[in-house]
């Protein structure tokens, strides 16, 4: 189907190219999440790059709320109030593995009290055991809704930011 906004208006996935995506698998996913103001403007995506805590929340938030907010601290006190993350985790900015990035999703979500639920998930991904064991439900329910995909989870794992857009393109297309 077509990618529309908010108000559902058609977006066109053609309005902003960054100029090192051309090659990047990931690259129609990053062209769309910036064609619908997820993705900050620049001139370069640096796509192999791992991202950083904040970006990721930030494009997080806008996906899921269709609201183009500034920066962080647009949606900081939010997050935390939500339980998504704290203000220490978002001071120290640091990188994003695959296991922390899914949950902060799935939280934000509504789904992080489902999530903990002892014994009740499994994820079918080859590397399940070496998801930490109070994360799994996430990475299930991340699975399930199609967020992520893929047969291996590599959850400790620094997300790149192409993976990043992989992740909120499909979170924006289930």
């Amino acid at each position: 189907g077509d990618v529309v906004d908010g108000d559902g208006i058609e977006i066109n996935a053609e309005k902003i190219t960054y100029k090192d995506i051309s090659k990047d698998v990931s690259g129609e996913q990053i062209k769309t999440l910036n064609a619908c103001g997820i993705l900050d403007d620049a001139e370069m995506f640096n796509p192999d790059e791992n991202v950083l805590l904040c970006d990721y929340l930030l494009w997080m938030c806008r996906a899921v709320d269709c609201v183009k907010y500034k920066n962080i601290y647009d949606v900081a006190e939010k997050l935390v109030n939500c339980g998504v993350v704290t203000y220490e985790e978002l001071e120290l900015n640091p990188y994003v593995n695959t296991e922390k990035g899914i949950k902060y999703i799935v939280t934000y979500l509504g789904y992080g009290e489902l999530a903990k639920l002892p014994d009740t998930f499994k994820t079918g991904f080859v590397d399940e055991g070496m998801i930490s064991e109070d994360l799994i439900g996430y990475a299930a329910i991340a699975k399930g809704l199609g967020i992520f995909r893929g047969n291996a989870f590599m959850p400790q794992s620094y997300i790149k930011r192409n993976v990043a857009a992989e992740i909120l393109y499909n979170l924006i297309s289930y």
